[in-house]
């Protein structure tokens, strides 16, 4: 299998701290900084990215804040992926494929049996809690 990459213009914005520098407008960008986490994390295009640098570094700009939002270009790869043409194997594909439904199949079904389990010591308990609790006219 080949390794294929999307060529689109994507971005990831992270907050980074910056020093020794001032910024004068919210598109300005630190010389150097140490990102800190992403603001968001989907990859973003160049307009949503833009977006949430204008907003957070319009505040920071307010608040004097040695925080800013910065857009790192990403490119993302998809490992795997058939290039055109490719000859693709299938009884191998197919053999996968089946494992990993079984494999999802099989959690789904110990989930529910172990749903199952709980309900009824669940129940028990509450039939015993609701057997030992008294209301105040009872009692009487």
């Amino acid at each position: 299998m080949s390794q294929r990459s999307v060529q689109r213009d994507l971005y990831r914005v992270w907050i980074a701290r910056y020093s020794r520098w001032k910024p004068g407008h919210w598109s300005d960008v630190p010389p150097t900084s140490e990102a800190l986490e992403p603001a968001d994390r989907r990859c973003l295009s160049a307009s949503e990215a833009q977006r949430i640098i204008e907003g957070f570094n319009r505040r920071m700009l307010q608040e004097r804040s040695r925080f800013w939002a910065v857009a790192v270009p990403v490119r993302v790869r998809v490992d795997g992926d058939p290039c055109r043409g490719q000859v693709l194997k299938s009884p191998s594909i197919t053999r996968r494929l089946e494992r990993e439904v079984r494999a999802v199949n099989d959690e789904r079904r110990n989930a529910k049996s172990d749903g199952a389990k709980n309900e009824r010591r669940v129940g028990c308990q509450e039939h015993v809690y609701q057997g030992l609790v008294q209301s105040p006219q009872r009692s009487r």
